[in-house]
């Protein structure tokens, strides 16, 4: 029976071979943390600064992002006022254009001869409607030849425009 207490439990080896390892891999890391002069509070203090940052830059982003959004909206409203400034004065400019052309217009249709009341007579024989009726009137007192062609004037029609 001696024999047999000498014998060794091959489990109670394995064991006992696993739990040295686990002892010496742990005194290993017990001296690198001591090598390292690495403390929980110096950590923990290190990750309040590390969050801290972390949410001022956050803060901050928010801030750019805030930032931009307001630098687009004057931007826009700058070019809505720009486009609305530019579309006044090309109205304002069509404006202009019209109203030289109506006035233009306007003036085709005066009396030759006044040229303050509109033409409405129409000069038998030739038919030249360049003159008011009043002015034919009194230039017929004076001459009776057209005012245009010196052609003889038969007699006025005045039109009802």
């Amino acid at each position: 029976m001696q024999s047999s207490s000498k014998r060794r439990d091959p489990m109670a080896e394995t064991s006992r071979y696993d739990l040295e390892s686990e002892a010496v891999r742990l005194n290993d890391i017990i001296q690198h943390v001591k090598d390292s002069n690495y403390s929980i509070p110096a950590t923990s203090d290190r990750l309040k600064v590390l969050k801290s940052l972390q949410d001022g830059g956050y803060r901050l982003l928010q801030a750019v992002d805030k930032e931009k959004t307001k630098l687009a909206q004057r931007e826009l409203k700058a070019k809505i006022r720009r486009m609305h400034s530019e579309h006044e004065s090309e109205l304002e400019e069509e404006k202009e254009k019209n109203l030289c052309q109506l006035e233009k217009e306007k003036e085709k249709n005066l009396c030759q001869i006044c040229l303050l009341r509109d033409r409405d007579t129409v000069v038998l024989t030739c038919m030249h409607y360049l003159y008011c009726g009043e002015c034919l009137d009194d230039h017929k007192q004076r001459s009776l030849k057209c005012p245009t062609c010196r052609g003889a004037i038969c007699g006025l029609y005045k039109l009802n425009a």
